[in-house]
């Protein structure tokens, strides 16, 4: 086994032989760096090598590889295994090396996530050796075996993508209203939604008065009517047609308010209220198991202008935006300025199909039509307000609420079925491996030799004919008047 060279950073250049490093042994496209100095020549690496990675992360480069780029350096963390390719198969070595990585980690030093094989356990390490013949058996039924396997994985790792498009299709669908047209013609009585529009303008007035009375009689400022607020004047972008039943409005006639967190960066501390940012809302799910804290006190000031409660939609609008979520937690919390908050008018616009249609490509074109900011996208609260909002009867809402709902959970069963699949088929190759280095994946040569009335030669004697080729390539190497060095051979 050949050690490595140790290259400095100062011996780096564009030009030379190419620096063969860990990360150009499991992603070809890796960049190279080059060194055009005088390298001794028992440092090359011919394309064919056999090359061992004793130093990484488990899971990538750690391991064995066959070298199949252009001439190129050895590089520190890596090491040449030279073999007597008559008596071993090169792919079956591989084989054989990587089916111990699992004793190599557990003897391995190094930092947490990293392993760290040193030259001498990996010489003292063992390797099952059957004869010739039954290696290169091996080799071509794993490799027959492993093709399928691969192009099983390959397959596999397009459903995610097939399933977001699943969902979005989904939400598309039911926006438009083609996901419950059949649902609507079997209706005989349903509120016009002229009806359920006057009835939110209603609704909406009504709040704001209440509100304005409480404002009165505790001294405090009168609220803003949000039904002033100022209009956007950017044009709307061509939308799908909708069902003629349907109606189109901006999200602030459908909403009690619309306003976002503090501007202001507040002062965290271990304790206190949760504080949630763009990075806790998602579509459909706020994640609250990695929050910031803030004081009950400054909780109170952001509140006075932004205060969440159930069945508000948060809406990202900074950054990552058109994230929508309906507010479903039980316990009080801020908003910083990245996250938008809607209160719909839930008896009329319920909080379940606003989210649907917030989530949904039908609002998305809009926020990316709208989006400014150089380098960080934004979204103003006055282009929010003027989205445009499909709008069907509030039974016809649930009907919607109730289809998406029923389909997503078939879109989640598959995912957790794809999750399980993948974690088999992860498997599956140390399986086989474990099946081949037991002798069970194809007929050992002293099998064979039964079936076919001939003699065979066992592994031992291929083993002392390695021990012997190798004793003698030492002390033809050996340099004289220096007494050979013992060697002993593990196969």
């Amino acid at each position: 086994m050949r050690d490595w060279y140790p290259f400095k950073p100062s011996q780096w250049k564009e030009q030379g032989r190419p620096i063969i490093r860990i990360q150009n042994l499991n992603n070809p496209n890796a960049a190279f760096n080059r060194c055009p100095d005088h390298i001794p020549d028992k440092y090359l690496v011919q394309n064919g090598a056999l090359l061992f990675a004793w130093s990484g992360t488990p899971g990538t480069s750690f391991g064995a590889h066959i070298w199949s780029g252009e001439t190129g350096w050895l590089n520190q963390h890596i090491f040449r295994v030279d073999f007597d390719d008559g008596q071993l198969d090169k792919k079956f070595l591989r084989l054989a090396i990587n089916i111990n990585l699992q004793d190599y980690i557990e003897q391995a030093h190094g930092g947490v996530g990293l392993a760290h094989v040193t030259k001498t356990k990996f010489d003292a390490s063992s390797l099952r050796l059957p004869p010739l013949a039954e290696q290169q058996r091996i080799v071509a039924k794993v490799e027959e075996i492993l093709a399928h396997v691969n192009s099983a994985d390959a397959r596999l790792t397009k459903v995610p993508a097939v399933l977001k498009r699943f969902r979005r299709a989904v939400l598309v669908a039911a926006c438009s209203g083609r996901l419950t047209a059949e649902w609507r013609e079997a209706q005989k009585h349903i509120e016009p939604v002229e009806t359920l529009y006057e009835r939110i303008q209603t609704l909406r007035a009504e709040r704001h008065k209440k509100e304005t009375a409480t404002a009165i009689r505790e001294g405090r400022r009168k609220p803003n009517d949000p039904r002033n607020s100022e209009k956007a004047d950017k044009p709307v972008i061509e939308l799908p047609e909708l069902p003629s039943e349907w109606g189109l409005y901006t999200l602030q006639d459908l909403s009690y308010l619309i306003t976002d967190g503090t501007h202001k960066t507040p002062k965290y501390r271990e304790r206190g209220v949760a504080f949630l940012s763009v990075k806790n809302v998602r579509p459909f799910k706020i994640l609250d198991a990695d929050v910031k804290r803030i004081s009950q006190e400054e909780h109170e000031e952001i509140n006075g202008r932004c205060n969440p409660e159930v069945g508000d939609i948060l809406y990202t609008k900074v950054g990552t935006f058109g994230y929508a979520a309906v507010n479903r937690l039980s316990y009080p919390f801020s908003l910083f300025v990245s996250v938008a908050l809607i209160k719909p008018v839930q008896e009329c616009f319920t909080p379940e199909y606003a989210g649907i249609v917030l989530n949904s490509d039908f609002v998305y074109a809009q926020a990316v039509d709208r989006v400014s900011g150089s380098g960080v996208p934004d979204l103003h609260l006055l282009e929010i307000r003027d989205f445009r909002i499909p709008l069907p009867s509030v039974e016809e809402q649930n009907e919607i609420v109730r289809r998406v709902r029923t389909l997503f959970q078939l879109a989640d069963a598959v995912d957790l079925r794809l999750a399980e699949t993948i974690r088999r088929v992860d498997k599956l190759t140390q399986s086989i491996l474990a099946k081949a280095f037991r002798g069970e994946l194809v007929p050992t040569e002293a099998e064979l030799a039964r079936r076919e009335g001939r003699e065979y030669e066992p592994a031992s004697v291929l083993l002392e004919r390695i021990r012997r080729t190798r004793a003698e390539a030492t002390d033809s190497s050996a340099k004289p008047r220096r007494k050979s060095r013992k060697v002993s051979a593990h196969v």
